[in-house]
């Protein structure tokens, strides 16, 4: 697994949506008002996101 920061939106939502209720609040922190408040990391493996932070 690597480490890495994420800066795509879409792909982190993409993701977030895997399972809705879970995610639910960081959903909520990919609205415009927000994205530039947040830094996103998560855990890869090869290309796919495990998890995130």
């Amino acid at each position: 697994m690597t480490a890495v920061c994420l800066h795509d939106k879409q792909e982190i939502e993409a993701f977030l949506r895997g399972n809705i209720y879970l995610h639910l609040y960081e959903i909520g922190d990919l609205d415009d008002f927000f994205w530039q408040y947040t830094t996103w990391y998560a855990q890869k493996e090869e290309q796919s996101i495990a998890q995130v932070a």
